[in-house]
């Protein structure tokens, strides 16, 4: 699908996403502990239309309240709700880091990875790849910080788990591989550790070289 026809896919799904977000205020108000979770899930579905569009303000809003109400959830039953409080972390750390709030969205992360760290210690083959992700974002944030030292553990920690899950699904996580390898790559550079950069770096350039 083209990058035209995602947008308009896009602009068409977000009148519904604001409208499902206003009924389900309403049914939260009058009976809480059955809608907040629907409100919630659709508060990060409105978030995501919105930053989709570059609505970045708009859906910072959206997330950081869907953020708060899974708070709530897991605090509750954080069996059920922990992983969908991890993801909505992962995504408040996107809509700060794109608005240029790397402070707050640094914090995000490190509490999004912490709660994936726990979930897949319990559930490895469902969660690393969550995990992967969003050590993968930790680095990044971390390098925005000029935090170099503090970016590469995290790098090599997303790079060795995306090197267990390619062994097993080749073609999903390549790319990740390629992307993971040049993030490591990045990090040692800044840390003049050049030799090792380039040899990640070259390795990365093989990989893509042979992708399909």
């Amino acid at each position: 699908m083209s990058a035209s026809l995602i947008l308009a896919d896009t602009r068409r799904h977000l009148l519904p996403s604001n409208v499902l977000v206003s009924m389900r205020e309403v049914l939260a108000h009058d009976l809480p502990a059955a809608f907040n979770q629907d409100l919630a899930d659709s508060l990060n579905n409105l978030y995501v239309c919105l930053s989709n569009l570059g609505r970045n303000e708009e859906a910072l809003v959206a997330i950081q309240r869907a953020v708060s109400m899974y708070e709530v959830l897991a605090h509750d039953r954080p069996a059920a709700f922990n992983r969908d409080l991890a993801l909505s972390l992962n995504n408040l750390f996107i809509c700060l880091s794109d608005l240029d709030q790397h402070g707050e969205a640094l914090v995000a992360i490190q509490r999004a990875v912490s709660m994936r760290e726990i979930l897949a210690k319990d559930r490895p083959a469902a969660l690393n790849q969550s995990l992967a992700e969003s050590l993968y974002n930790l680095s990044y944030q971390y390098s925005e910080l000029d935090r170099h030292e503090d970016a590469l553990e995290p790098a090599e920690r997303s790079l060795a788990l995306y090197r267990e899950l390619v062994k097993i699904r080749p073609l999903v996580f390549a790319k990740d591989i390629i992307d993971g390898l040049g993030r490591v790559s990045q990090c040692l550079a800044a840390l003049g550790r050049d030799d090792e950069a380039e040899e990640a770096s070259k390795e990365a350039d093989e990989l893509e070289a042979q992708a399909p």
